[in-house]
């Protein structure tokens, strides 16, 4: 059983959009779906606990632990929630954030994360709902990073030091 309109008493917001009226209406309308399940928990609740931050405040809170598996992780968790990678996931691709949460040199980590947002898995469940569009975005990210990490390997470094490619072949 379904719920019922006539349940709820319209109010009209059209004249005064005041936040007062506007907050009444929501509780009202959360209070009567929750009983019929049609939503889960209480928004308003959830919103309060929650805390609000920007993406550059994340990016340094990560950045100054340092290690890249923990903000692979962290945008995994992100990107491959099912509730909220709808909203998430093509705005960490489409901003590029996937790059830019490693730092100014992203590689291997950052390219794990790509994989799995291209090829859904079960690791990955929220990817099975990714548009055309966001993996040819994640196609060209992935072409870019391996394109500097190529270009990091083959260049040497500023004090003209052999390369830790080059240490790897001397003979000990």
């Amino acid at each position: 059983m379904g719920p019922h309109v006539q349940d709820l008493i319209p109010e009209d917001v059209r004249a005064d959009f005041g936040v007062e009226s506007l907050t009444k209406f929501r509780q009202m309308v959360i209070a009567t779906l929750i009983p019929y399940g049609i939503i889960q928990r209480d928004f308003q609740a959830t919103y309060e606990q929650a805390a609000e931050k920007r993406w550059d405040e994340i990016v340094d809170i990560v950045g100054k632990r340092g290690d890249e598996a923990l903000v692979k992780d962290y945008l995994l968790q992100l990107a491959c929630n099912v509730g909220s990678a709808a909203f998430i996931t093509p705005a960490l691709i489409q901003f590029e954030r996937i790059m830019t949460a490693f730092g100014e040199q992203p590689g291997d980590r950052a390219i794990e994360v790509i994989e799995l947002l291209k090829n859904p898995s079960d690791q990955c469940p929220a990817a099975h709902s990714l548009q055309p569009s966001h993996r040819v975005l994640l196609t060209d990210m992935e072409h870019r990073i391996k394109g500097r990490l190529r270009t990091a390997e083959s260049a040497p470094n500023e004090a003209g030091a052999p390369t830790s490619a080059s240490l790897a072949s001397v003979p000990r």
